[in-house]
């Protein structure tokens, strides 16, 4: 190897050789390192497009620079370290989690409704599956009854599908899912969150928004026409109350049951494809989210799990809010008895 000591000594034309290698050499080194991405930050133009050719593979156009913030929803997925923050890989074969996941994974999260999952523009609706309670955002094309979304929310007009946000046109009307009435928006007369088949939605019966079956809920019952929610159920000996949705026990409170107050949880119903304040729980039992607990009964929601040989109060959930300190814990699909749910998870 000459240094640069020994050029002097060279001839001219050794010299010229020399150079012209040296200058190729770093140019080559120089590519490499822009492949590697060691030269530092890369300017966008197009904000929010995802990976090639807007930035280089996984990384996404943030106000004018490509940034490694994780796969959008709606991408396919091998680990949820590949997804964004707030989302999980999840692969519907497999909802109970643990399970190695198979090509039909996509980044996704739980959802109420649709606009849970974005902008309509990105394609993204609130999905149901045909067992467990939950919901998840999925593209719309990768469901056979679904069109491409568009603005128009739960209760308001449609022609077809395409005019929804959820992908979903009924007798006139926009259809999707929902967990509290809240999210049936401020129609009038009000929709409200209940019981309901809608064939294009889900399979079965769950939550949807919909002109309520009678005026009230919280009240004693025979069957469900009697019930705003269109579900009354047995929640003890000899007791029916119509019940309501919820997203976790707090959202249960009590209710007045001959002449003394009885305390609901969240639970699964429907045969585990709808949750909903159907279960008592003991006065006593005040334990919240993330208390250590050895049974259930001490627990405010009735569910004392172990995760990797801790126990603790758990509760169903809606979404990552559902679980209090969401620093500390997140809303995802575990085994719960026979069958799944969506549950509050120590992170």
């Amino acid at each position: 190897m000459v240094v640069a000591g020994q050029a002097a000594n060279l001839p001219k034309g050794r010299i010229v050789r020399w150079t012209l290698a040296s200058i190729l050499w770093l140019l080559m080194v120089g590519c490499h390192t822009v492949f590697d991405g060691e030269l530092g930050l890369v300017a966008c133009r197009d904000e929010g497009a995802f990976g090639v050719p807007a930035c280089p593979a996984w990384q996404t156009c943030l106000q004018g620079t490509c940034a490694a913030i994780g796969a959008p929803l709606g991408h396919p997925c091998e680990t949820d370290g590949e997804c964004r923050d707030g989302s999980f890989c999840f692969d519907p074969a497999q909802p109970s989690a643990g399970a190695a996941v198979s090509g039909k994974a996509r980044c996704s999260r739980p959802c109420c409704d649709s606009t849970d999952c974005g902008p309509y523009q990105d394609g993204q609706v609130c999905w149901s599956q045909a067992a467990g309670p939950g919901a998840f955002c999925w593209p719309a094309s990768a469901l056979e009854q679904r069109a491409n979304p568009g603005p128009n929310l739960a209760g308001q007009e449609c022609s077809d599908a395409a005019d929804c946000r959820s992908s979903v046109c009924v007798d006139g009307g926009c259809v999707d899912s929902c967990c509290l009435d809240t999210q049936c928006g401020q129609l009038d007369p009000p929709l409200t969150c209940r019981i309901r088949a809608v064939s294009e939605l889900f399979e079965g019966s769950r939550w949807a928004c919909g002109e309520p079956s009678a005026p009230h809920n919280n009240s004693k019952c025979m069957a469900d026409h009697e019930c705003a929610s269109n579900l009354c159920i047995g929640v003890g000996p000899d007791t029916k109350l119509c019940a309501r949705p919820c997203c976790s026990s707090t959202d249960c409170g009590g209710v007045l049951v001959k002449d003394k107050v009885i305390r609901l949880a969240c639970v699964p119903v429907l045969g585990g494809t709808a949750q909903a304040c159907a279960e008592v729980v003991p006065d006593d039992a005040t334990k919240v989210v993330g208390a250590s607990c050895s049974s259930n009964a001490e627990c405010r929601s009735g569910l004392c799990v172990q995760d990797e040989g801790a126990s603790y109060c758990s509760d169903l959930c809606c979404d990552d809010a559902s679980c209090g300190d969401s620093d500390t814990f997140t809303c995802l699909p575990r085994p719960l008895s026979a069958s799944w749910a969506l549950r509050c998870v120590r992170k």
